[in-house]
């Protein structure tokens, strides 16, 4: 069963402090990118994840509940693929540790109902815009972990299109 996912419109999502760049290690045992800002895999291409294998947020995944995620993600099965995330009330929770591409925070909203509300929330990665969050080019030029790309519009409180995230 496939779960409906949407990036939540909070006004939290503007207060995202920075945790990590976009460039350094991935945790993936690959070199994580060069981090020189150029925009390599600005097409959704996810050229920082393509290093190595990527495990955490945002990996992909296969499996129902926790599949083959590390302990305290679950694997998401969306349309495109599956990929590992967790439920979150804060974005620290989804900043820790994360040292991949982008900026993580709690921005999915999962329905499980399809009543068109978000149930509970997840940990998403905001990859384009939001300057004022610390996700300036540098840090956010596009680049997904994994099969991800960076086309799932991020809106503020007045529904106003403010970036993108992964998905």
């Amino acid at each position: 069963m496939r779960t409906r996912l949407a990036v939540l419109t909070l006004l939290s999502a503007l207060a995202i402090a920075p945790a990590c760049g976009g460039g350094g290690d991935d945790d993936g045992g690959g070199d994580g990118g060069d981090g020189d800002g150029d925009g390599a895999g600005a097409d959704g291409g996810a050229s920082l994840a393509d290093a190595a294998p990527y495990t955490g947020l945002g990996q992909a995944c296969e499996g129902e509940g926790q599949g083959n995620c590390p302990g305290g993600f679950m694997c998401i099965a969306l349309e495109g693929g599956s990929w590992c995330s967790k439920e979150c009330e804060t974005h620290p929770q989804c900043q820790e540790g994360y040292t991949g591409p982008g900026i993580p925070a709690c921005i999915v909203g999962v329905d499980t109902d399809n009543d068109m509300m978000a149930d509970f929330v997840m940990c998403g990665i905001v990859c384009e815009g939001i300057p004022a969050t610390g996700c300036d080019a540098e840090k956010c030029d596009g680049t997904c972990p994994g099969e991800l790309s960076c086309t799932s519009p991020v809106s503020d409180q007045n529904m106003e299109e403010v970036g993108k995230a992964c998905e």
